[in-house]
């Protein structure tokens, strides 16, 4: 499995954070957040009002994720959430 990094700030902070081995990333209900699923399944959420800065390797994780979804004959449903991974208020892809 790809993992990824994310770095983000918020207005006024000097430095970015580093969150490593990503592997999903998303917006919570009504956008306030966005979270981030670890390799190792831990969550966390990060207000939406920070900038975000995606590491190149995170375009490799959404095309593995399409590609795995292919092969399992699942429906594109990349216009609904943000291509490539899962937001849990679509419910299961048909």
């Amino acid at each position: 499995m790809v993992t990824y990094s994310v770095k983000y700030k918020f207005q006024g902070w000097s430095s970015w954070k580093t969150i490593t081995n990503v592997a999903e990333d998303g917006f919570s209900d009504y956008g306030v957040s966005r979270y981030f699923i670890l390799a190792n399944k831990q969550r966390l959420e990060i207000p939406s009002n920070a900038l975000f800065q995606f590491e190149s390797r995170r375009q490799d994780r959404i095309e593995e994720v399409r590609a795995e979804m292919a092969v399992q004959g699942v429906a594109d449903r990349s216009g609904l959430a943000v291509p490539g991974i899962t937001h849990p208020g679509l419910g299961n892809p048909s």
